[in-house]
């Protein structure tokens, strides 16, 4: 009986050892056949994560897109008073009002396309297309490497190519794939507001003159500010010229700093950063024509209109233009 007893239980410990040993086996070919499926997965995460740039998560403040309201603002009521004081008006049929017309009009098209494409285009680093050995600069805000020139802007949420700055008239950074846009922006809304200004500017001179007249007729005796404001009120002439002057004078000023370092070849970061040793800077280069080529292409005929330059024909000199092949 003890002999029975005792097989049986060496029997058991048997098929208990043969279990445990089934069971390591098995669990160790699932480790092995998931260990492609968790590599796998590491690697899409980190495609995912270097994919995040072309996301932009913006941090937009409410005061930018008041700024945006308000340049829409200004832009339409310059191009209906232009309409309707000088375009509408059946005492002037000339051919030179015809041209005049069609110049404003196309003029002002090209501003809104400009404005659009600057508002809209990303400048985010194209991981999928870059060679790795050009991505020498790392970011510490996104954990990634990307190439010179480029720079993290804290409301776009992005690393952006060629970085210049942030602009709140278009709620995005200004950088390599949308400058041309927002360079053309600016020229075109210097010119639309001069043609706006010589063409309302003598009937805003008439209109000044018979409200000087009337307070004079009727014995009030008032100054010129105050006849400008009254009139303000009531005359299309004066705020149109007045919006025309205003918006032409600040894109103006903006403009004129924008140049003056789109001609050395330099942003407004990297004036900033090399400050009077701008000669140290590696990217400085004095020949304007040549920064001038980088900035607008190297086919005449769509130089000055907004059309996407073409950078495969342009001698790329630096390394960031590497990014966009």
């Amino acid at each position: 009986m003890f002999c029975y007893i005792y097989k049986i239980k060496n029997n058991l410990k048997f098929y208990n050892n043969l279990k445990k040993y089934i069971f390591k086996k098995i669990y160790i070919m699932e480790i092995n056949t998931q260990t492609p499926l968790i590599t796998e997965k590491v690697l899409e995460t980190e495609k995912e994560k270097k994919n995040q740039q072309s996301i932009p998560k913006k941090n937009i403040p409410i005061i930018h897109y008041s700024m945006l309201i308000l340049f829409y603002f200004i832009f339409f009521t310059i191009i209906y008073g232009i309409t309707k004081i000088y375009i509408l008006n059946k005492e002037e049929k000339t051919f030179l009002k015809i041209i005049i017309s069609i110049t404003f009009y196309l003029c002002s098209l090209i501003i809104l396309i400009c404005h659009y494409k600057s508002m809209t285009i990303n400048n985010s680093i194209n991981y999928s297309n870059n060679n790795n050995n050009i991505l020498n600069n790392h970011c510490n805000k996104c954990d990634m490497d990307r190439p010179e020139r480029s720079h993290h802007c804290r409301i776009c949420g992005i690393c952006n190519l060629k970085m210049d700055h942030h602009c709140p008239w278009i709620i995005n950074c200004v950088g390599e794939k949308n400058e041309k846009y927002f360079f053309l922006f600016l020229l075109y809304s210097i010119i639309g507001c001069l043609i706006s200004i010589i063409l309302t500017f003598n009937y805003f001179l008439n209109s000044l003159n018979q409200s000087r007249n009337y307070f004079n007729q009727n014995h009030i005796h008032i100054t010129f500010l105050q006849i400008l404001f009254r009139n303000f009120n009531n005359s299309l002439p004066t705020i149109t010229i007045f919006f025309s002057f205003v918006f032409g004078l600040s894109v103006f000023i903006i403009f004129y700093f924008h140049f003056t370092h789109l001609k050395i070849g330099l942003t407004t970061i990297e004036m900033e950063i090399y400050g009077n040793n701008l000669c140290d800077c590696p990217y400085y280069n004095e020949n304007w024509k040549e920064n001038l080529i980088k900035l607008l292409g190297n086919e005449p005929l769509k130089m000055f209109l907004p059309f996407e330059k073409n950078i495969n024909q342009i001698d790329l000199l630096e390394n960031d233009y590497k990014a966009l092949k």
